[in-house]
Formats: C-alpha cells, sequence, structure tokens
C-alpha cells in the first residue's frame, strides 16, 4: 500500500513524485521505460547521454529555473545568444529581432510594418486566455494581413500540426507568441545535459524515501489497485490511496475505466507524433540554433544546431544536430523503419547540403508528443470524478506551449493540490 502511485516517469511524473516525497508522503513512480525522463529522456551514445528530441531553457521558464536551482545545475548553465532562422524558397531569413524583419524579403514593407507592430502587440500582452475560442486565421489576417499570415503562420502550423489556421486557438499561439518575443534569442543548457537533471531528480525521490520502478508497463488501473507488468512478464499489484496519472489520455482510457464526464475531456484531446533523428556530422548546416523550414517543406520540419548551445555535447563530428517531424501515427512515415526514414531526411538536406554526411544518427519515433490545442479546448482537472484519480501533464497546461517548464509546472501543480488535501 502506497500513499501515492504516480504513473509516468516523465518531467511530470518526476516533478509530482519528487513534491509528494519531499512532503513525506508514500510515493512509487512507475514508469514503461528503461530510463526516465519521458521525451526528456536521454539515450547512452559513445558516453555521452543525448537527449532524444532537442531541448533548452529560456529565462521565462520560471519553474524550471527553479528545479535546475534546487538540483544545483543553476550555476553550470550554458548560456548563448543564439538566433532563430526561416528557411524560405532557397534562401535563410533571420527572425529573432525587431530588425530582421525588415530583411524579410518574401513580404512587402507595409507587410513588414504591421509585422513590426504585431511583434510590439505580443511583447505586451500577458493574457491571451480571453481568445481561446477565436481561430488564427480570422485573427491573423486582421492583424499582419492575409500574405504574412500565410507565407509564416499557415506554414508554421502545417509544419507543427498538419492542420489549418482556423483549427489552432489563438489563446495558444499567442501565449507561445509572448513567450518567444520575450525571450528573442537567448537559450541555456545545463553543462552535464538533461539526463543530469533527470538524474537528481530520480535520487531526491529516493533519498526522500520514494520508489521508482523502471521497465514496468501498467496494464490496469481499477479502485486503486495498479496491475503492473516488468520486461520478464511478471506481473504485480500496487495499491495506492490515491493515483496520479500523466500519462496520454489515449494510453489512460484503455488501461482505466472513468466516468462519462472525464471520459468527455480525453476523448476530445488529441496528439501529435513526432520523428526525431540525432545525427553527428563534420559539415556544418546551419550556424542558427533553430532553423524553420517554411518553403517548400521537406520531410522535416525543421533544423536544430545542438552544438550552438553545446559546443561539446556530440560525441562524434563537430556538430549534432536534430531533425524533426510532427505527423499522425497512422502516417506511412512514422511506421517506416530507422533506415528508410534516415534516408527520406538524408535525400532532402542534400538538396539543400549537396555533400552532406553522416557521422552517426539514431532516429526516434514518440506517440502523444504534442497536445492539439484546438478552439475551445479545455483543460481536464487535476482532481477527477473518477475514485483516487488525479492527472498531470503538459496536455492539461493550455495554453502554455509544451515545454519542460510546463511539464514540471503541471506534475508540482498536482503534487501541490494533494498535499493541501492532507493524507
Amino acid at each position: 500500500m502506497k500513499d501515492i502511485v504516480v504513473i509516468g516517469g516523465g518531467l511530470s511524473g518526476l516533478a509530482a513524485a519528487d513534491e509528494l516525497a519531499r512532503n513525506r508522503f508514500k510515493v512509487l513512480l512507475i514508469e514503461r521505460e528503461d530510463v526516465l525522463g519521458g521525451l526528456a529522456r536521454s539515450f547512452l551514445y559513445q558516453g555521452k547521454w543525448i537527449p532524444v528530441t532537442y531541448h533548452h531553457v529560456m529565462l521565462p521558464d520560471v519553474k524550471t529555473v527553479e528545479y535546475l536551482k534546487g538540483l544545483g545545475l543553476w550555476d553550470s548553465m550554458i548560456w548563448k545568444t543564439s538566433s532563430m532562422s526561416f528557411w524560405y524558397e532557397g534562401r535563410e531569413y533571420l527572425l529573432s529581432r525587431p530588425s530582421h524583419i525588415f530583411k524579410f524579403r518574401p513580404l512587402g514593407f507595409r507587410d513588414k510594418l504591421r509585422l513590426f507592430r504585431f511583434g510590439i502587440y505580443c511583447w505586451m500582452r500577458k493574457d491571451w486566455s480571453g481568445l481561446s475560442n477565436i481561430d488564427c486565421e480570422t485573427w491573423l489576417r486582421k492583424k499582419i494581413g492575409e500574405e504574412a499570415k500565410d507565407i509564416l503562420f499557415k506554414n508554421l502550423m502545417d509544419i507543427k500540426f498538419n492542420m489549418p489556421l482556423s483549427s489552432i486557438s489563438m489563446a495558444w499561439l499567442g501565449r507561445r507568441l509572448y513567450q518567444s518575443v520575450r525571450n528573442r534569442d537567448r537559450y541555456g543548457y545545463p553543462e552535464q545535459g538533461i539526463h543530469e537533471m533527470v538524474r537528481r531528480l530520480e535520487s531526491r525521490i529516493i533519498e526522500n524515501g520514494g520508489g521508482i520502478r523502471t521497465s514496468t508497463e501498467v496494464t490496469r488501473i481499477e479502485d486503486g489497485r495498479v496491475t503492473t507488468m516488468d520486461s520478464h512478464g511478471n506481473i504485480n499489484v500496487f495499491y495506492g490511496k490515491r493515483i496520479v496519472s500523466t500519462i496520454s489520455p489515449t494510453v489512460l482510457l484503455s488501461i482505466c475505466q472513468v466516468s462519462e464526464t472525464l471520459a468527455r475531456y480525453l476523448h476530445n484531446i488529441r496528439f501529435k507524433s513526432i520523428i526525431s533523428m540525432v545525427c553527428g556530422s563534420d559539415m556544418p548546416l546551419t550556424k542558427y540554433y533553430w532553423t524553420v523550414m517554411l518553403k517548400p517543406h521537406p520531410s522535416f520540419g525543421g533544423i536544430f544546431n545542438h552544438t550552438a548551445l553545446n559546443e561539446h555535447g556530440s560525441p562524434e563530428g563537430k556538430y549534432l544536430y536534430y531533425l524533426f517531424t510532427y505527423l499522425d501515427q497512422n502516417d506511412p512515415m512514422f511506421n517506416m523503419d530507422e533506415d528508410s526514414i534516415r534516408g527520406i531526411y538524408l535525400s532532402d538536406i542534400r538538396r539543400i547540403h549537396p555533400n552532406f554526411e553522416l557521422r552517426w544518427s539514431k532516429v526516434f519515433k514518440l506517440k502523444d508528443s504534442q497536445p492539439i490545442f484546438a478552439r475551445d479546448y479545455e483543460n481536464p482537472p487535476i482532481k477527477t470524478d473518477t475514485d483516487k484519480l488525479y492527472l498531470a501533464g503538459v496536455y492539461k497546461e493550455y495554453p502554455s506551449p509544451r515545454t519542460m517548464d510546463a511539464a514540471l509546472g503541471s506534475g508540482f501543480n498536482t503534487a501541490r493540490y494533494i498535499v493541501k488535501e492532507g493524507v
């Protein structure tokens, strides 16, 4: 019997288990993978722990900063000033600072001026929640005009969601724009890596009496009983006075009978999956940290040059890159093997950089990666009307973008809710 069973060892689950254990609750965290971290997990290659997807820290990430300080990682943070660029019809354009707008050739002067003013507006507006029912298509057309809307934001939504602008909530996009213009071009990364942050959270949970089981899949949740099966096929049942789920709603619904009200909430939450290819090379693709492939659309939506943040991050080769694609799980590409995906990515890269060669690469396919924050999106509650069940995860932090900060904050907030309730 445990006070709390936390399902899912991503950042939300780790933050929840950590806060509960620090408040003397008997906690057990269960994770399906053999490595903790969820979307922020890492893999070991040539003696280095490398995240499976791109990650960075920004100064407005208040909760992430709090954890980095509490875990003793803040003083060793690497901070770099590196711009974001957009690839458009054979040319790379910077768009990190207001002055860059006027050098963006695809737009006329009047549209550039409107976009410049829009940037100031995004910098000043803190609260975007009132635009939850407003679609991006209509709102952006009024603010920046048809051409800028299509060239920039229509292409961005194609990359992120493969959905029309009219389906996406302006509250989500506005919140993301607010964070972007506030940070602009300053990014941080722990010198010891994201894996060290995860490892120290794990250690702190254990030091405070919490338990952690990896390589263990939850197969059923019912009346406080959590049935699991480990990688050897062994079945165990754990009992919790409360259960915190940080797994995706789709998976939760497949293993737990919930109330009709909660089921309606969770059934309406949809996700995009992501393919991430991590690779090392001796050849430069871009000197900037983040390049978005606006037009034409290759098989990947963008390139993150991790070396721009951490010059010693690559175990082989001078540069460490992330290429990513957001797509549906039933997309043919998501069901391809690693060699096929690598071949498609390489073919598209060489259309831009004909002589590009890899030193090494790993391909990861991650389901339920990006919540689709469509119009009228509603966050499910922390405490559900299903007995003993509580929720945490980035999918319930709308309109905040999916970030480490949102994940950590969600887990922490759920734990604090339980702490206030008491044993």
